[in-house]
């Protein structure tokens, strides 16, 4: 694996740690201050938010992200910052339009749209200042953009929760730190990013479209995929089942968006430096990041799905534990939708992206037939199995689609090491917590686990080259 993503990838860690624990925190205290409607609420208003970020902005976010390296001229660089940001001014137009238009067309269910912009506006626009920066490699505005923003989250939440509704304190909260953070990554990089004016460069808005449209189909495809679940458990049941499914599948996926995103911000940029400059070695960088996300992304879905009664209890309300075993298999379906970013790497770069959304469309339409037909006999929690299931089937697709077309390195020697050493930890793990149980007897089981997956890796020499370049950068076994 190159230096310089190990680097990065242990720099961006312990923030995107920081913030999928804060995530953490704010979870157990709102199924605790919240009733469950008003949680099931808010879940909604996320969701709905999360899902029209995707196909309304997310397509401007990745392709500038995509395109930012392209363009070396001070005039270029105008051009491109002036292009993004006009078009976010516009979407945000098409936004609040749509927003109207479903309020007049789905009036009972106003209580979710009406709270949507308050958080998506800001959110959107964070997002797409996130990525320039990643991409740029401006790591210390990346981090205090995080660090601000989850921070204040808890920090607002906590201080005015007490003085109206809980609910609107949790939007409110979310909204302004997002704000906030925001206002204080433009002031640290003096504007750099936004301080273009308001104009269109033509043929920089041809190439975002022809990247990135394509992209809204596959974004909404996937968001539907991810979210659709809680809608259906809504109409079949009520909010506050919505709230129990959210609760446990947030515990899930706040442990794999810090892995996801933390080893991704550190990997995606060397790999599009490598394709820009014609480097052979774009192929070997793809596959050192999958297998670092492996290395981390495999032992914590087997853990925290050993784990799952435990967690749930400790960290939940007793009222959504209940709903615990949806852990384990979100955890599971996240390491599917983690290992298809780097699956889908070859066909991002040589920007043929209609596979990636025909794949994610038929993954969708099983999942939401699925759910149709499934969580009203078998039950809210059957969604994340469905969940589980169309992942499968997406990742299974990607990979044939990948293999007919494009070279790309899987060593599965790695991963079989990789899964064995989980399997034994998990089994170590489940062993202890017959005598153990409550948070300081969960962290310790974790810690067994940790050590326990460590040793295996370093019995089979999986970690050897990590190890080496640890041991160097301690001075311990020579110069670096």
């Amino acid at each position: 694996m190159k230096k310089t993503v190990v680097k990065e990838a242990l720099i961006y860690l312990p923030f995107k740690v920081l913030e999928g624990l804060i995530g953490i925190i704010m979870v157990a205290i709102f199924t605790r201050i919240l009733t469950e409607s008003s949680y099931g609420q808010y879940a909604l208003v996320n969701t709905l938010s999360m899902t029209l970020f995707l196909p309304i902005a997310g397509w401007i976010m990745h392709a500038g992200y995509r395109h930012v390296l392209a363009y070396k001229e001070e005039k270029d660089i105008k051009d491109f910052n002036s292009t993004i940001w006009t078009l976010w001014l516009i979407m945000q137009g098409v936004f609040i339009l749509l927003i109207t238009l479903s309020c007049f067309l789905f009036p009972n269910f106003t209580d979710v749209l009406l709270y949507i912009p308050i958080i998506f506006i800001p959110y959107s626009a964070t997002q797409i200042l996130s990525s320039q920066m990643v991409a740029k490699k401006k790591i210390a505005n990346v981090i205090l953009l995080t660090a601000v923003n989850v921070t204040l989250k808890l920090i607002l939440f906590l201080s005015i929760y007490r003085f109206m509704d809980p609910f609107f304190a949790v939007i409110l909260a979310y909204a302004s730190a997002e704000i906030i953070s925001l206002l204080v990554v433009i002031v640290r990089t003096k504007g750099y990013f936004i301080n273009s004016g308001i104009h269109i460069n033509r043929e920089m808005a041809r190439n975002f479209f022809a990247y990135g449209i394509p992209l809204i189909g596959l974004a909404f495809t996937m968001s539907m995929t991810n979210f659709s679940d809680r809608f259906i458990i809504d109409y079949y049941f009520d909010k506050s089942l919505v709230a129990k499914y959210q609760g446990n599948y947030t515990l899930a996926s706040a442990t794999f968006t810090f892995i996801m995103v933390g080893i991704m911000r550190a990997v995606n940029p060397n790999i599009l430096k490598a394709w820009h400059g014609g480097s052979e070695n774009v192929w070997k960088d793809i596959w050192s990041g999958f297998r670092f996300f492996l290395l981390l992304a495999i032992p914590a879905a087997v853990g925290i799905a050993v784990l799952s009664k435990e967690v749930s209890r400790v960290v939940l309300a007793s009222s959504y534990n209940e709903a615990s075993i949806v852990i384990a298999w979100v955890a599971f379906g996240m390491l599917l939708l983690g290992s298809s970013e780097y699956l889908i790497k070859p066909l991002e770069l040589n920007k043929n992206t209609k596979p990636i959304f025909y794949s994610s469309l038929i993954a969708c339409i099983i999942n939401i037939v699925l759910n149709i037909i499934f969580i009203k006999t078998q039950g809210y929690i059957f969604a994340a199995v469905t969940t589980l299931i169309s992942y499968f089937v997406y990742i299974f697709m990607i990979v044939i689609i990948v293999r007919k077309r494009y070279y790309i390195i899987i060593e599965f020697a790695s991963i079989i090491k990789i899964l064995l050493s989980s399997v034994l930890m998990g089994v170590v793990i489940w062993y202890a917590k017959q005598f153990f149980s409550g948070w300081l007897n969960i962290l310790l089981m974790t810690v067994l686990g940790v050590i326990t997956y460590s040793l295996m890796l370093l019995a089979s020499g999986e970690i050897k080259s990590e190890v080496d370049y640890l041991i160097k950068r301690l001075n311990l076994g020579g110069k670096n």
